[in-house]
């Protein structure tokens, strides 16, 4: 997301925790989980490097590296591509060089033989950035919401609610009354 000023802020720590070592919690949105995660191998940081490199990806496509038409409603099927460590990763054939490069660094199937942040910020791909900058918010970001308080929403797709699981569910009326005090 971004903030009302235009830069980036990380959402959605529902599951956050403070890894030292490994940790072998398995969740997340398929489409984005590093091969080591679901496999079920026990993962670190690296496998938000992999992540990240989904998310650039998707940002340039428009759609994540491991779905097309066949797979986008098939997690099974995303995962299959994810544990495949000879899967072709579609589309680099038409970004630049830079480009390819920072994806593959990022999306190397092996979590060892991810770099570590400070060797991706000196790759090509983001030369000119200014990272002490950035962290000082000094950059113009390029695009800044129109927002008008801290809840509006208008930036936001409306939708219509799926009320089927909000009253009528299978719970509703149960006369066993197991959930009594919940």
């Amino acid at each position: 997301m971004l903030d009302e000023q235009g830069f980036i802020k990380l959402i959605d720590f529902g599951f956050a925790k403070k890894v030292t070592h490994r940790t072998y919690t398995f969740c997340g949105t398929m489409e984005y989980v590093a091969p080591e995660v679901a496999s079920c191998r026990g993962h670190a940081f690296p496998a938000d490097l992999w992540t990240l490199g989904v998310l650039i990806y998707e940002l340039l496509f428009g759609y994540t590296c491991f779905t097309n038409q066949d797979t986008i409603e098939d997690p099974l099927a995303i995962c299959q591509n994810i544990l495949n460590p000879n899967y072709a990763i579609p589309g680099l054939d038409v970004v630049s060089r830079e480009t390819r490069d920072v994806l593959l660094t990022l999306l190397t199937y092996d979590p060892l033989q991810r770099p570590p942040p400070s060797e991706i910020k000196r790759q090509v791909y983001f030369s000119g950035m200014d990272w002490s900058a950035l962290l000082r918010r000094e950059l113009e970001p390029p695009m800044v919401p129109n927002v008008t308080d801290p809840l509006d929403t208008q930036n936001f797709d409306d939708y219509e609610l799926d009320t089927k699981y909000l009253e009528g569910g299978p719970y509703d009326n149960n006369p066993s009354n197991w959930d009594f005090g919940f």
